[in-house]
């Protein structure tokens, strides 16, 4: 099969490392498209308007279009008309119209929170983001500092939106308390730098609605106990599917009551490490999600 990823600024990188995914643990011939960068310079292949005439000459022959956020972002690559459009849910939007058409795409959704919602809850319509967990060994190995200071990592885009003000006030209080502890705040950096950053810690608070996203991921790649926040329906959807909850869920009322107890319970700590390690290495591991969406495609293309 030959596959064309294709997003817009970009998707946490998602297009990339689908690719990438895909040509290390696939027969699928797979590339990955983007129509502008920003700050955070994730890894990439192709970024408007390079078209190489060999790329030309693949697109021109694709079976599927898997377009990430928005179906126009493939349309300024004029790929095959006839390939299979699948649409890469990622979040909510207020505008659904704008984003997402029943009639022109097969719908995929890259979190178990996003099941049901414009997509049937069924587990194979869930495409999990791709975590090339040994690059992730590689680099606690290089920059994992193993001290007496908990150092906890946040890489939020938007402060209000990941409930960072409660972590700061939790830290802050922790600090005068006289904990060992640390924020590893990181913003308006590029992704390799943020990696590195994170690589540091010991901890990672993700966000505090929803369910974890690319950066809790990465957190329980580099073996950290992961804080997050989310809905019921959420928790108990996930426990169901993967069997258990991967990650410490906090509140902002409860933030500073589960660093302690992550500071103190040794073994809580080194549960959730472990947990969230399995969990990755199960569900988002290359090989695991590639074999997964070889059978997505086969499937949508019947």
């Amino acid at each position: 099969m030959r596959i064309a990823h294709f997003c817009g600024p970009d998707t946490g990188g998602q297009t990339f490392k689908c690719a990438e995914m895909l040509r290390l643990y696939s027969s699928c011939d797979a590339h990955a498209f983007r129509t502008k960068n920003d700050y955070l310079d994730f890894p990439r292949e192709f970024q408007y308007p390079e078209v190489p005439i060999s790329i030309r000459e693949f697109l021109g022959k694709l079976d599927i279009a898997h377009i990430h956020n928005n179906l126009t972002y493939a349309s300024c690559w004029k790929p095959n008309k006839d390939a299979i459009k699948i649409f890469h849910y990622h979040g909510r939007q207020k505008d659904n119209s704008k984003i997402y058409n029943r009639e022109t795409a097969f719908q995929v959704v890259s979190t178990i929170n996003l099941l049901g919602y414009n997509v049937p809850d069924e587990e194979d319509r869930w495409f999990p983001t791709p975590i090339n967990v040994a690059k992730f060994d590689e680099l606690r190995k290089r920059y994992h500092v193993d001290d007496d200071i908990l150092r906890i990592a946040h890489s939020p885009t938007r402060r209000d939106y990941k409930g960072t003000d409660a972590l700061v006030l939790a830290v802050n209080e922790l600090k005068r308390e006289g904990y060992p502890v640390e924020l590893v705040l990181i913003e308006k950096t590029s992704y390799l730098e943020c990696l590195a950053m994170k690589a540091r810690c010991d901890i990672a608070f993700d966000q505090l609605h929803l369910q974890y996203g690319n950066s809790g991921l990465e957190g329980m790649a580099l073996r950290q106990p992961v804080l997050v926040g989310l809905p019921d329906d959420t928790h108990k959807r996930i426990i169901e599917i993967v069997g258990y909850a991967p990650y410490v869920r906090t509140s902002r009322e409860t933030v500073k009551q589960e660093l302690i107890r992550l500071l103190v319970d040794r073994e809580h700590f080194l549960k959730y490490a472990r947990l969230g390690r399995q969990y990755v290495e199960n569900y988002h591991d290359y090989p695991v999600v590639a074999k997964k969406a070889v059978g997505i495609y086969e499937r949508f293309m019947g």
